[in-house]
C-alpha cells in the first residue's frame, strides 16, 4: 500500500487490520518426494487447509463483533 501510495509514509501506522502468524518458514524435509507439477506443494510453501481455515475464521470472527459493536 505505501509502495502505490495508498497509505501514510514509513513510520505511520496505516489502520489495517490483519490476521498473521510469527511462525518461521517450514520448508520440507527431503522424505516429501512429490513431482515438480508447478503447484504448491512439497515442493513449494504451500499451506494446510486448517490453517487457512482457522486464519479466515478469526478474520470472520473479527468483522463480525465490528458489525455488531462488540469490539
Amino acid at each position: 500500500l505505501r509502495r502505490l501510495r495508498l497509505a501514510p509514509a514509513a513510520g505511520r501506522r496505516i489502520g489495517l487490520k490483519t490476521v498473521f502468524s510469527r511462525e518461521p518458514v517450514q520448508l520440507p524435509d527431503a522424505s516429501c518426494a512429490a513431482e515438480m507439477d508447478g503447484t504448491l506443494n512439497c515442493h513449494g510453501y504451500g499451506s494446510a487447509a486448517v490453517v487457512t481455515a482457522s486464519f479466515g475464521l478469526c478474520a470472520a470472527g473479527y468483522v463480525m463483533n465490528q458489525l455488531v459493536g462488540k469490539a
